[in-house]
């Protein structure tokens, strides 16, 4: 099995203000975690995410990001991680 994860910075949080690298980071990817809730406009970038975790600060092992990132690990070989900062 192989895993990318793609660390992008949101900046001010405007989703139009993304590179086009993190844009296409965030097309490919099955799971998308948002470090900060208070960011909505940056559940924009995508919709149709599999899986999309919010307020991901405290990553553990019983965090919701593990619980949605077994998930989607479980239905496809590869897994493909966006994590967005502000």
């Amino acid at each position: 099995m192989s895993a990318k994860v793609w660390l992008v910075g949101a900046g001010p949080g405007d989703p139009e203000l993304l590179t086009l690298k993190a844009v296409r980071a965030l097309q490919q990817a099955a799971v998308v975690m948002i470090e900060n809730a208070s960011m909505p406009q940056q559940r924009e970038c995508r919709s149709d995410v599999r899986g999309m975790v919010e307020d991901a600060r405290g990553f553990g092992l019983r965090s919701p990001a593990i619980l949605v990132i077994g998930e989607v690990v479980g239905e496809q070989q590869a897994l493909e991680l966006v994590s967005i900062a502000g």
